[in-house]
């Protein structure tokens, strides 16, 4: 009669998702099997769906999977008419098309598996979207986050629970997860300065200037404990402002005094080796190995100061008499 006996949505259609069925076959339990297509769960782009239905197109009284529908049912105004089709013979012929099976290493997802968490946050300058806070999501639910840098900063990258440096992030709600957007202060790496009618382009803070590109690995050091230590803190990022303030002026004299370069690549080398040291390590060994380092000399110096306190000198064979101004011989 075309009535609607029942009605289902599954998944999720949003302008960037796309979920579909492209098959369904009835089975001997009086219920459905369904294959198609879901963009808003798995591992990413397009992967395989199965559902396997009820009679009535549920699959499980708590899935959130399934959702409300409300398609009506109308009449198409269609009128049979005579199409006046004459049937020929094709001369098909069918042919061995040999598939081989191989193993696809595909991650299988039960999608009405519950939901789990996702705790979102951000560090200082800049915030997420969806804003920082937490969340709840269907399993193996793909879902997107993005971050968003205040001015005067740079989105440097994720952390927790996810990894990279794009701004937007896709991830797979397969167990609970805690992730972080991080950033840094915008820093300009070269400064153009005009000379002699040439555009000339000079580092334009300290490190870079001595090792004379921004991509050296020791300069790459020194920003990542920058990132990591010294951003994060009120006082670290004082002290930043601090060394982009008055570090250009200073990075300009010692591009041109080679001799510079290296005196300063020298006493650069003891916060370098703090900064990897800290960035790989963290600071329960750097602690150690400072305490390592720096007690022995301490108690030499002190042990040395002390006997060198008890030493005696010799008096001078002619002492002088009192009350005399000469000394006897």
């Amino acid at each position: 009669s075309g009535e609607m006996e029942w009605q289902r949505r599954y998944g999720i259609y949003e302008e960037y998702k796309d979920d579909m069925a492209s098959s369904i076959q009835q089975t001997s339990d009086g219920g459905y099997i369904v294959a198609g297509s879901t963009n808003s769960y798995g591992e990413g782009e397009q992967d395989f769906l199965l559902l396997k239905l009820s009679s009535n197109g549920d699959i499980d009284p708590a899935c959130r999977f399934i959702k409300e529908s409300n398609a009506e049912v109308s009449d198409p105004g269609i009128s049979p008419a005579d199409t006046y089709i004459t049937p020929e013979d094709t001369d098909i012929t069918s042919e061995d098309i040999n598939i081989i099976p191989i193993e696809s290493e595909a991650v299988v997802y039960k999608l009405c598996s519950g939901q789990h968490t996702l705790s979102l946050s951000a560090a200082s300058g800049g915030t997420t979207n969806p804003s920082p806070g937490t969340y709840f999501y269907d399993h193996a639910l793909r879902i997107i986050i993005s971050a968003d840098s205040d001015d005067g900063y740079n989105f440097s990258e994720w952390s927790g629970d996810a990894s990279g440096t794009d701004r937007s992030l896709s991830i797979t709600m397969d167990l609970d997860k805690s992730i972080k957007a991080n950033f840094s202060i915008k820093v300009i790496d070269d400064d153009i300065e005009e000379v002699r009618g040439e555009v000339k382009k000079t580092p334009c803070f300290i490190a870079t200037a001595a090792y004379g590109s921004p991509l050296h690995p020791s300069v790459r050091i020194l920003r990542d404990f920058r990132d990591k230590y010294l951003m994060p803190t009120k006082p670290g990022r004082v002290l930043v402002r601090f060394y982009y303030k008055y570090s250009p002026f200073l990075a300009k004299f010692i591009t041109k005094h080679k001799v510079m370069k290296a005196d300063v690549r020298i006493a650069l080398l003891p916060f370098i080796a703090f900064s990897y040291s800290m960035v790989h390590f963290g600071p329960a060994v750097t602690a150690a190995v400072l305490i390592f380092i720096f007690v022995p000399a301490v108690c030499l110096v002190w042990h040395f100061r002390r006997g060198s306190s008890h030493l005696s000198f010799p008096r001078s064979p002619c002492p002088r008499r009192r009350g005399s101004k000469n000394p006897e011989l």
